[in-house]
């Protein structure tokens, strides 16, 4: 078999493992409304904003495992039994990963009167995510819009049972949801006889509603997420990105792990739960819910409900799988093909390795291939030529930093300096371009191109150890590059070469968008490490594009140029390019000249354009009134803690015990101030009978929410807890904690321990008031202040 044959038939593999992988196309259109079984009424943004109101202000923080939580329950219990449900409240007691969690969860039954029924439920967790936080939006809104739901549906004669639920402890390892689907809650539903469960989680944000159909290792069936994206309305109802998660932490989750068809509904960008260490929750408050996009989630629920009822049969879950929008089309990638992609993509890969060297020479001259060292060490030239053009799109940031003493300036305005950093990126290439130039001797291009195959495959099995189908991008990729290579060289291998990368920079822009703000909060913090990482993940293709689609003439190469019967040798010099021109000197000798290259052109419109942008970022303020930052103040007593997402400028106190006005300017996104506040007294006590501690808090002012630490050696366990409680261990101490809120009078809790007899305890409660103990005034111009309170009492050894 000739070479071209070889060449063309590894083309045809590529080809078809690529059809391979996007055959599974599931159109939204498969997706028709049933007729309105679950009655025909649209949800009432007054009513859902109502609710709201009532568990986010009037009731406030619920965190898991308290009265408070359980006083929003039975408000819940109360609303659905008043639209004729059966309503029934388990309690919850359960094994977390870090503790124990002791809650409750509402389930509320419309039985169908049709026999051996199977049932829809429509669900929303109640505790809110930290114990300051007043949880409008996570998850006074999903319950609001479950509640809706619920209005909506009463008395309809509906194929299914409706049910609906109210999940305690969410943030406690999803424990409410998981009694239920493992059914450990003890309701009157059997878990087995749910066909869809629909989970409303932080819908109150306005934006479209988004479906998460994916739960980590299981997900909803392709077509049953195809049918709900069309029951929905259709358009770019999801976030394909969180199918790349080996964990979501939703309320969906644990009904996929058990084989039920579940999905969340939510408004929110991407994921429907706050970032680690994100000041979200602490300004999550009611005036922040949109009710409109309550009543929307309703009504696109009910949509789901309606959809699931007019199917004979849901399909069960299923291993992830990949979902983007094509031509208004959704394509399903399933795990097999992603999975058949990948091992096609390296098999093909390594198969390419020996009949490359016939297939990238296809000029007569006879070019020996130069060996490995070289290639290796300007495959970590290019690297590092990368990593520094990358860094370059940080200059904006930069100067507007220096300026203005502002660490991350993109939080005000992330677009404009997204496009200005780009433009200052593709200045940079271009300047780099024009230095180094961009083409390699002949000999080097061999070695360069199977280093890049290779790396690829390694970057194939990275990917798919990491987040499995997210192996795809590169695979993809891969597949592509072969294809470059078998095709003869042209403008066809060029623009093949050219493709490959775009792939993964489509999955890198996603993930930017969506989860990348999640599980990479913090990466602009590092800039440098940032581009380090993304040009070891770009070097491959960069290096494919150099050996596939080379610049023509480079450093060292020479044109003979002819003219009669003179040769004229000249050394081109990258960005210049030599022309001939059809006219003669006055002796009659032809005149040669230089004419500089378009990328000359480009490179200076290209920095022209990169200090405009830049220069514009001056004319407005990093902060204003309609994009303002946020600001978290909590008041200790003796200071003020300052914290938001970026330097804390420009911010004046007033008020307390002190005369006059301080100001706050701090190049840190934390502060404390120290400050003359009221500090009303606070009481800890603890008593131990055995190896039982019990303590007590009590307050002048009213106590929102309390929590007793207990901090011992290692080795120290809890026997008994009526009460939540999450355990930290390390090698030598543990710390447990128990949080409580809503109580009526003095907090009070008591735990039975496991501790060798005289073991020392540390005990002491930290809380917050239900109001701030001193009035203070906050001033900053672009600035959203959000004030709490917070009290520590000193720690009190006590012996078991």
């Amino acid at each position: 078999m000739s070479v071209y044959k070889r060449m063309v038939f590894l083309a045809v593999l590529a080809a078809a493992a690529m059809y391979v992988a996007l055959a599974a196309a599931s159109p939204a259109s498969w997706a028709a409304r049933s007729p309105r079984l679950l009655g025909g009424d649209a949800a009432d943004a007054a009513m859902a904003m109502a609710h709201v109101q009532h568990l986010a202000s009037a009731i406030g923080p619920r965190p898991a495992g308290t009265k408070s939580e359980a006083a929003a329950a039975e408000y819940i219990a109360q609303n659905l039994s008043e639209y004729g449900y059966i309503v029934s409240v388990t309690p919850v007691r359960r094994g977390v990963a870090d503790g124990l969690c002791v809650s409750q969860n509402v389930v509320a039954v419309s039985p169908s009167p049709e026999p051996r029924a199977k049932t829809i439920l429509i669900a929303a967790s109640i505790d809110s995510p930290a114990p300051d936080s007043p949880g409008a939006d996570d998850n006074a809104s999903g319950v609001a819009a479950m509640l809706e739901c619920a209005r909506i549906a009463a008395g309809a004669n509906a194929r299914h049972n409706l049910a609906f639920a109210a999940f305690g402890a969410s943030s406690m390892g999803r424990a409410g949801s998981k009694a239920i689907a493992e059914a450990a809650g003890g309701a009157d539903m059997d878990p087995q006889d749910v066909i869809m469960a629909i989970v409303l989680d932080s819908v109150g944000r306005p934006g479209p509603v988004k479906l998460i159909p994916w739960g980590g290792p299981r997900a909803l069936a392709p077509r049953v997420m195809a049918g709900l994206v069309g029951a929905t309305g259709g358009g770019r109802a999801f976030d394909a990105t969180v199918g790349l998660l080996t964990e979501v932490r939703a309320d969906h989750a644990p009904f996929l792990y058990a084989g039920i068809p579940a999905v969340s509904l939510t408004t929110a960008r991407s994921l429907p739960y706050p970032a680690p260490g994100s000041l979200a929750p602490h300004w999550d408050s009611a005036n922040s819910v949109d009710p409109m996009s309550v009543a929307k989630s309703a009504d696109a629920a009910i949509a789901v409900a309606r959809w699931v009822s007019s199917q004979t049969r849901i399909q069960a879950p299923v291993r992830p799988y990949l979902a983007f929008y094509l031509f208004g089309a959704v394509i399903t990638v399933p795990y097999v093909a992603v999975l058949a992609a990948a091992v096609a993509a390296a098999a093909l890969g390594l198969l390419s390795l020996r009949p490359a060297r016939y297939a990238l020479y296809t000029q007569i001259t006879r070019v020996r291939p130069e060996g490995y060292s070289r290639a290796l060490a300007t495959s970590l030239a290019v690297y590092a030529v990368l990593a520094a053009v990358l860094w370059t799109s940080f200059v904006p940031t930069l100067i507007v930093g220096a300026v203005r003493g502002i660490e991350r300036p993109w939080n005000a305005y992330p677009i404009p300096f997204a496009v200005a950093g780009a433009i200052c990126a593709l200045f940079f290439a271009l300047v780099a371009v024009s230095l180094v130039g961009t083409g390699v001797r002949d000999g080097v291009r061999l070695p360069l191109l199977r280093l890049s195959i290779l790396l690829q495959i390694v970057l194939i099995c990275f990917v798919f150890g990491a987040t499995r189908i997210g192996a795809f991008f590169p695979a993809l990729g891969l597949l592509l590059t072969v294809a470059a290579l078998a095709v003869p060289d042209g403008l066809a291998r060029r623009s093949l070469a050219w493709l490959a990368p775009l792939p993964g920079g489509w999955l890198a822009i996603q993930a930017a968008q969506g989860v990348a703000r999640y599980a990479f909060i913090d990466a602009l913090e590092v800039p440098v490490v940032l581009c380090l990482l993304v040009a070891a993940v770009g070097l491959p293709y960069v290096l494919a594009l150099i050996a596939l689609a080379p610049a023509g003439a480079g450093q060292g190469q020479e044109i003979m140029a002819k003219a009669g019967s003179l040769d004229l040798t000249l050394d081109v010099v990258p960005g210049v390019t030599v022309r001939e021109y059809n006219r003669r000197g006055r002796r009659g000798m032809p005149i040669l000249g230089r004419r500089q290259s378009p990328r000359v052109a480009l490179m200076w419109a290209l920095g022209l354009l990169a200090a405009i942008l830049t220069g514009g970022l001056f004319l407005r303020p990093s902060y204003s009134p309609e994009s303002p930052q946020y600001v978290h103040v909590v008041q200790t007593g003796r200071s003020i803690l300052f914290e938001s997402a970026d330097n804390i400028r420009g911010v004046s106190v007033a008020g307390g015990r002190t005369d006059g006005v301080q100001t706050v300017d701090v190049g840190r996104s934390e502060f404390e101030l120290p400050f003359n506040l009221a500090a009303p007294a606070v009481t800890l006590s603890a008593r131990v009978s055995g190896s039982r501690i019990s303590m007590s808090l009590s307050s002048d002012q009213p106590v929102a929410w309390a929590a007793f630490e207990l901090e011992g050696p290692g080795g120290m366990e809890i026997v008994s807890s009526e009460r939540s409680y999450t355990m930290k261990k390390t090698r030598d101490s543990v710390k447990i904690s128990t949080i409580l809120a809503g109580e009526p009078g003095p907090f009070t809790a008591e735990v039975e321990l496991s501790a060798p007899s005289g073991t020392q305890v540390m005990v002491r409660a930290i809380g917050a008031y239900r109001r701030n103990p001193s009035e203070i005034v906050l001033t900053g111009a672009g600035k959203r202040f959000y004030q709490g309170n917070e009290f520590i009492t000193p720690a009190k050894p006590i012996t078991i």
